[in-house]
């Protein structure tokens, strides 16, 4: 990023991220921060109902830009001063450009898409962070990168695709969706509740969404992620104590294995509720009479909605 310049609208202004993980991620302490937004007014992160802050990509970019500055000797106050400049700068000098992008999220939908099936990483990174902005971290989720992630699915399913699209659009919407619960996943105050797939289950996109939607709803989530091993997930559960376990599976083979470690965690002391939810229970409806009343269903906002309201039961 220059020092000189900075062009803030090409950063998502959605915010996503606490405290820490901005310190972490720019290199600026917490206190500092602090200090800034007190004294200049900037950054100004979004404040959650219980007062939490939370910064966008943008506000990451001013914050690194004046670090920088004060890096060459700027003092902060003449750092501010600039940031202010060059954004009244860069607003005057732009021309007003038309829009190219419909206004729908099936149409960001379908621009991801093609960008992904490009292994175009640049242009997809662009339209989400647009789509974000536009529609917000759950709709994007559920309406943008969800059946844009079926529809290259399907293609490939049906050898209209090779696979090696298929990996990459999973790599990068996994990258965007952990960095969104890693940095937020460990506030809430409701739950704990621990999300994860079944051993030998490697498809965890519709879980990562899920994931993130509790997170949304004030819940604490230990993302666990792919492939996880029963019994160093009974481990876990021993040491966080979880309200509610939520197993994904997409195979019968994995739906299988789910099932097995699903039988060891209701045999432990601490047992959890458990919930679970992929592809294999939408493919075989009958392997959900195995379980009673813990499916999580293909409503993901309802599932989310259910899960909680046993997280912040007493």
């Amino acid at each position: 990023m220059s020092t000189e310049h900075i062009q803030l609208d090409q950063y998502c202004d959605t915010p996503a991220y606490n405290t820490k993980a901005v310190s972490i991620r720019t290199g600026v302490p917490a206190d500092t921060l602090r200090a800034w937004e007190r004294r200049y007014g900037v950054p100004k992160p979004h404040r959650t109902p219980g007062a939490q802050r939370l910064y966008s990509e943008r506000d990451i970019a001013e914050i690194r830009w004046l670090k920088q500055r004060t890096e060459t000797g700027v003092s902060i106050k003449q750092a501010v001063a600039l940031l202010r400049s060059t954004a009244r700068s860069e607003v005057a000098q732009t021309q007003p450009k038309p829009d190219p992008e419909p206004d729908t999220a099936q149409s960001f939908s379908e621009l991801l898409f093609l960008a992904l099936t490009k292994f175009d990483s640049a242009e997809s990174d662009r339209i989400l962070a647009k789509s974000f902005s536009r529609f917000g971290v759950e709709a994007t989720c559920l309406e943008v990168v969800e059946p844009a992630m079926y529809r290259i699915g399907d293609e490939w399913a049906e050898g209209r695709s090779p696979i090696a699209v298929e990996h990459f659009a999973s790599h990068f919407v996994r990258a965007k969706l952990t960095g969104l619960i890693m940095a937020n996943g460990q506030s809430g105050s409701a739950g704990p509740v621990v999300a994860a797939c079944a051993p030998g289950e490697h498809h965890e996109i519709g879980l990562l969404v899920f994931a993130l939607l509790l997170i949304r709803r004030g819940v604490k989530v230990y993302y666990l992620g792919a492939d996880m091993p029963g019994n160093d997930l009974a481990i876990m559960i021993e040491r966080a104590r979880p309200k509610v376990v939520c197993l994904s599976a997409s195979t019968l083979r994995n739906a299988e294995a789910l099932f097995n470690t699903a039988r060891m965690i209701q045999r432990m002391d601490c047992a959890p509720k458990v919930y679970y939810g992929g592809y294999a229970f939408i493919a075989a409806p009958e392997l959900r009479d195995r379980f009673e009343d813990t499916w999580l269903g293909t409503d993901a906002v309802s599932a989310a909605d259910a899960v909680r309201e046993i997280a912040v039961a007493p």
